[in-house]
């Protein structure tokens, strides 16, 4: 026996303590994602398909992150002594600085122009766009795009994946 095993013993019979804005995120996306492919996913699948190889790797930080609900905006700085400004978006009046306010909402981040790009190029395959909301984002690797006779479409499915990973 080393120290690493029994280590290991150790923390494998501790249960893993719920945290509470994983929770929230982890249903933000299975709602989003069965929004787009009428199934909900489970937590296992959602955790997997940030793994996925058409994921580039800073963008599946980027993803964990928010998964975890770990980057620093909103209410994170509520608490901190000097900086209670940092809680609220500059650009907009008002507005609560969070991921969903950055990437779908706030004016200043140029997120607009970003989507109607995406948009664009995902019109050229003749498929109609998903409307985006947080969770279908967080989600992009779970796609299950179909033709009328119920096949998938495992181009439609990786374009989007990128298309949207490359774009958040």
């Amino acid at each position: 026996m080393t120290q690493a095993l029994l280590y290991k013993g150790i923390l494998s019979r501790r249960p893993n303590p719920a945290r509470p804005d994983t929770l929230a995120q982890i249903h933000t996306v299975a709602l989003g994602v069965k929004t787009r492919t009428s199934s909900t996913p489970t937590t296992e699948s959602i955790w997997r398909s940030i793994r996925s190889k058409d994921i580039s790797r800073n963008i599946r930080v980027f993803l964990w992150k928010s998964l975890h609900d770990a980057h620093r905006n909103g209410s994170y700085w509520r608490h901190i002594p000097g900086y209670e400004i940092r809680e609220f978006c500059p650009a907009c009046e008002n507005a609560e600085e969070s991921l969903e306010h950055t990437l779908l909402y706030c004016d200043a981040s140029g997120q607009k122009t970003i989507w109607a790009l995406a948009r664009q190029l995902w019109e050229k395959k003749n498929l109609p766009w998903p409307a985006p909301s947080l969770g279908s984002l967080l989600g992009c690797g779970i796609v299950d795009f179909r033709d009328p006779q119920l096949r998938r479409k495992p181009g439609a499915n990786r374009l989007y994946t990128i298309l949207i990973s490359e774009s958040l």
